[in-house]
């Protein structure tokens, strides 16, 4: 009899303690559902400022160090940032090291959430798109401090469309760099195959979010939305896409999202309209076939390096780029690279001739001439976009003739 009457005159706070709830609607009413949202930048500055300062070795007045500390801690909540500082200092010699324990730890977890940094590209440009590094630029200006005063942001996103091959992935590469941010590869596929696809997605937009400023990229986004409006899977990929949907568009952190894709049309309409930018990446014209094979000549073989004169005529460089004319630029890279690993293997490391890359060139049937019809139907929407790149101003610009005068 007491014990019930205690229980009616004193109050029980029942305290539930998980990542991840997803409650009945029946008790959403009644249960207050409270999130501790992940350290903004701010947070985690002083959270490594005071280790700094507590192991003075590591640089406890060194800003540019305690930046970078901050930065590759981001995406991790308060204790774990903590746990991690401490567990991995007693195996780091240098704070060289210790900044690279952490990215590695960091990289290990995110992998299994869908996401996955993306290392720097071993080509300092894509060659040929010219028009879509311009509007690159003018993004990258809009992270300035002084565009808020003008009311600027960071824009949503953009979409790379185009036959495989052509440079897509890397100028999404590219632009991360372009822009000074770090570059995040997400998984929809990890998403959707997790054994809770609703918890993954708000713990993914969550780390992602924490982890702003920076460029969310998506590879061959078209594929992993493929049968996104059907009921196969219980729904699930439709629930997903709409909530993946909603937060692109209310989010209001700086998050540039690059999606790339072979076909468009696969790509639900509502999604496609959350990009301002939609550019089409096609085979390169003549004078970008000239660059392309300039930047991969230039990492096997010293002649091509500087800005010293090509080894090659005019007459020779035609020869090469008409018989690689159908070529996509991963197709030119591969063939410079076996030609590469040939000469090593001859006794003539560093050395190419011009016959290498000819005889190569008929080891290999290009995608355009293998998958003609699908490569040219995505070809054929290319007017539905942007175009990356620009006329051809080269000194190896095709010049249409008329056939009669």
């Amino acid at each position: 009899m007491c014990t019930k009457k205690l229980t009616a005159q004193v109050g029980i706070t029942v305290l539930l303690l998980e990542t991840y709830v997803q409650l009945p609607l029946e008790l959403q009413p009644f249960i207050p559902l409270l999130s501790h949202a992940m350290p903004d930048r701010q947070q985690v500055e002083a959270i490594v400022t005071q280790f700094c300062n507590q192991h003075s070795w590591l640089g406890k007045d060194d800003a540019e160090l305690q930046q970078r500390l901050s930065t590759v801690c981001q995406g991790l909540p308060v204790g774990e940032i903590e746990m991690v500082l401490g567990r991995l200092l007693t195996f780091a010699d240098s704070s060289e090291q210790l900044i690279q324990l952490i990215l590695d730890h960091k990289i290990n977890k995110l992998r299994g959430r869908g996401l996955e940094y993306i290392a720097e590209p071993d080509v300092p440009t894509a060659a040929g798109l010219d028009l879509l590094e311009r509007r690159l630029e003018a993004i990258a200006a809009l992270l300035r401090p002084e565009a808020q005063q003008y009311g600027l942001s960071l824009p949503m996103g953009m979409v790379l469309w185009g036959p495989p091959g052509t440079g897509k992935s890397l100028s999404a590469k590219l632009a991360a760099k372009k822009m000074g941010l770090p570059l995040l590869a997400a998984n929809w596929g990890i998403l959707l195959s997790s054994p809770n696809p609703d918890r993954a997605l708000k713990e993914f937009i969550a780390v992602v979010t924490s982890l702003a400023s920076c460029v969310l990229y998506w590879d061959d986004f078209d594929k992993g939305f493929a049968g996104w409006d059907s009921n196969a899977d219980g729904g699930i990929a439709r629930r997903l896409s709409a909530a993946l949907l909603t937060w692109m568009q209310e989010h209001q952190e700086p998050i540039y999202t690059i999606a790339t894709v072979n076909r468009l049309g696969l790509l639900p309409p509502e999604l496609v309209r959350r990009f301002e930018d939609i550019f089409f990446v096609d085979l390169p014209h003549e004078g970008a076939r000239y660059e392309v094979f300039n930047l991969h000549l230039a990492k096997y073989f010293p002649a091509f390096r500087g800005n010293s004169q090509s080894p090659w005529t005019e007459d020779q460089w035609r020869r090469l780029l008409t018989e690689y004319r159908i070529c996509t630029p991963a197709e030119i890279g591969n063939a410079v690279r076996r030609c590469a690993e040939e000469a090593f293997y001859q006794g003539r490391p560093g050395q190419i001739e011009l016959e290498d890359l000819l005889g190569q060139r008929q080891q290999f049937t290009s995608a355009m001439e293998r998958e003609s019809e699908q490569m040219q139907a995505i070809r054929n929407q290319a007017t539905y976009a942007r175009p990356a790149s620009g006329g051809d101003r080269s000194r190896f610009a095709y010049i249409h003739r008329e056939l009669f005068d």
